[in-house]
């Protein structure tokens, strides 16, 4: 079974999000800080973005309070840099390895809807140290680095604006700079949603620049560019390090290819299609209109020569045909005819699902590519489907197993409620990506997806280069497979034996059951190129996507899951890349590693675990303060979401060990389930962190 992937939250079909930051006081009642001035600067180098979002706020609560930032963190954009200046001064916040934060004490469902809509599907959490006084103001800046949506030659950057979910006071000031250059000639740029400054194409470079005063932002940004079609190719962005400043052992040279390969000669793969659809009860109304309304956009869509399965499933699973059938005009009215009569009703027998629709690939010509898109809104549940996730991943597995081809699994979650982990781990094991698309939003993300899908040509590609030896830690890994009209992008590693020297770059797959290959020839760069300076983050993001895949497939309680964690860990902090597992700190607050402060003699505080681990019902957490303090202590207990579940505190007063004791209960009060727990010892001017594991 092809094990490929593509990048979690691959932005070449999600809509890029990014937006300003709100700072919070209490969110059940949606008290925040007023936004008084936002300036957005935006550097974009061949479809890679780094964006820099500033913020003023000022404090007009009448009250003093230690705010919680947060960010509208697009999906599959990165974080790589927060700081923020109070009374003249910049602060910087760092990366480091402590569970990231969630929402303040209370379920989220408490929480001011408004305030909730604004924050995302991703939001980004910071608490700050500092005491924002009455009519105080601070600057809040956030640094995140993301891939842009690209589609034949088209680039789309949407920027929500519209502060009015968090304010009614206007801003005195608003900036955006959206600053692009390009090796492809710009053939168009503009900014569709409001009337720019100015807006100057030079061919290759372009810039866009907005400004505005004393307005409430109501009304989201649109810019959009465009790039010839005659020059695609592949193209090559690399950069050396100073040694000193790289932590690994895989070279100082860091490179990006950007390939979207000619294809004029290159016919289109046809497909063995199945669209999977759920009709369970909870798809009533809305839902199921725009998933109808998708599913008939695709039946209307397939290309001549494919052929395509429709199976739809509640508790009971129903199917248009037995077999793959043929695409033609006869089949797509009586396939349309059947989506329009399908009853929504009963539970989600998803492993039903597929075992009617994996079969019917057994055998499948080697010349076509093998494809399913799963829709779902939830998780599995019924008498007779399987509901572990693991299992349900292991028996899909199978399945596929059993047929002898190769299936590529494309999923969409339609809305909140389906086990995103599991669509992304099924997606990512068979080849294909995952996406959360929002409830109002599902007729046209089902659309986007199949439009992204629905051109193959190239499958199961694989890089070489000559010399052999040339490059080295390439991610994606495998590579996916290639689609008309979409790009690839490729980092990955070299020393400086590689650099200034000629190297070809080969690109070998299938199409149609012919071998196929691209070749390129480049030169990898022997200095420091300053204008590519975040390349050393697009391949730790990358790297660390790759892990994440790697983590999820295993128990996370495992041996080997606790070793893919670790290099998680590592990358995101040493390349300073936000990850699930790293969060951002006031770096007022040093935060001390649990085995430092063990072995080192001079520390203040050491971290004596927790005792019994793993334990039911309760255990106690012990720690030692090795100089004369007197304050409150507080230890933050996360689950593996980074979710708070509870804040206990104790009272410390001169050097002595202390311990208290958790009863395995959340902030309501109620027993938390079995699983694997994070402890976060607060001193003040240190924190400590460990991990335990409750077992009932």
């Amino acid at each position: 079974m092809k094990k490929g992937m593509l990048s979690i939250g691959l932005m070449c079909i999600v809509t890029l999000i990014f937006s300003h930051g709100i700072l919070v006081f209490d969110g059940e009642d949606g008290y925040c800080a007023q936004m008084t001035s936002s300036d957005v600067t935006v550097e974009v180098e061949n479809q890679i973005a780094i964006t820099v979002s500033q913020q003023e706020f000022v404090n007009n609560l009448n009250w003093p309070f230690v705010p919680k930032y947060i960010f509208p963190l697009p999906n599959g954009a990165s974080a790589t840099e927060l700081r923020w200046c109070l009374e003249g001064e910049w602060y910087d916040a760092e990366i480091a390895p402590v569970p990231p934060d969630s929402l303040p004490p209370g379920p989220s469902e408490d929480w001011d809807s408004d305030l909730l809509e604004y924050m995302g599907e991703t939001p980004l959490y910071f608490n700050m140290e500092t005491t924002l006084e009455v009519n105080q103001t601070i600057i809040v800046e956030v640094t995140y680095i993301q891939l842009l949506e690209y589609a034949y030659g088209n680039v789309n950057y949407v920027y929500p604006n519209d502060y009015s979910l968090i304010q009614q006071d206007i801003i005195e000031h608003q900036s955006l700079t959206f600053d692009l250059t390009s090796e492809r000639l710009i053939t168009d740029i503009a900014m569709t949603s409001h009337t720019a400054n100015s807006e100057n194409n030079q061919g290759y470079h372009a810039s866009i620049e907005y400004s505005a005063s004393n307005l409430l932002p109501s009304v989201d940004f649109h810019l959009t560019y465009s790039l010839s079609s005659d020059d695609i190719g592949m193209w090559s962005m690399s950069t050396l390090y100073d040694p000193e400043d790289v932590p690994d052992e895989y070279g100082e040279g860091f490179f990006v290819f950007i390939v979207e390969p000619v294809t004029d000669t290159t016919d289109v793969i046809s497909k063995h299609f199945t669209l999977i659809m759920d009709r369970s009860s909870s798809m009533m109304w809305d839902k199921w209109y725009q998933e109808r309304d998708a599913a008939i956009y695709i039946m209307n869509n397939l290309n001549e020569g494919d052929y395509f399965r429709i199976v739809d499933f509640a508790s009971d699973v129903n199917t248009f045909s037995n077999e793959m059938i043929p695409y033609n005009s006869t089949t797509r009215e009586q396939a349309i005819n059947y989506i329009n009569n399908i009853v929504v009703t009963g539970h989600t027998n998803i492993s039903g699902a597929f075992d009617e629709a994996v079969p019917a690939y057994y055998g499948s010509p080697g010349d076509v590519e093998n494809v399913i898109i799963f829709l779902t809104d939830g998780v599995p549940f019924g008498d007779n489907t399987i509901t572990d996730p693991d299992s349900l991943l292991a028996h899909v597995s199978g399945l596929i197993d059993d047929t002898g081809s190769e299936i590529s699994i494309f999923n969409l979650s339609l809305g909140d409620d389906a086990d995103f982990q599991f669509l992304t781990l099924l997606a990512s094991q068979n080849g294909g990506i995952a996406i959360q698309a929002n409830e109002n939003d599902i007729e046209a993300e089902i659309s986007e997806l199949y439009n992204y899908i629905q051109n193959p040509i190239i499958l199961d590609q694989i890089l070489t280069t000559t010399p052999e030896y040339a490059l080295s830690e390439i991610y994606p890994e495998p590579l996916p497979n290639l689609y008309i009209g979409h790009q690839m992008i490729i980092t990955g590693r070299y020393n400086s034996v590689s650099a200034g020297i000629p190297i070809e770059v080969h690109l070998d797959g299938m199409a149609s059951g012919v071998p196929v290959s691209f070749d390129y020839n480049t030169v990898l760069s022997d200095s420091v190129a300053t204008r590519y300076r975040f390349l050393n983050k697009i391949w730790a993001k990358l790297k660390i996507e790759h892990l994440l895949v790697l983590y999820y497939s295993y128990d996370e309680n495992s041996s080997e899951a606790e070793a893919i964690k670790d290099q998680i860990i590592e990358l995101s902090v040493s390349y300073g890349v936000v990850s699930p597992f790293t969060s951002f700190v006031d770096n007022g607050v040093d935060v001390v590693d649990e085995t430092i402060s063990d072995d080192a003699p001079s520390a203040p505080y050491k971290l004596l675990g927790n005792h019994p681990n793993p334990f039911n019902p309760s255990t106690t957490i012990e720690f030692e303060v090795c100089k004369n303090i007197t304050r409150l202590v507080k230890i933050k207990i996360y689950n593996v979401r980074g979710q708070l579940v509870k804040i206990l505190t104790v009272h410390v007063d001169g050097i002595g060990k202390y311990s208290l004791t958790w009863n395995g209960t959340n902030i309501e009060n109620k027993t938390v389930s079995s699983g694997l727990y994070y402890y976060v010892v607060d001193f003040g001017d240190a924190l400590l962190m460990s991990k335990m594991t409750l077992l009932k």
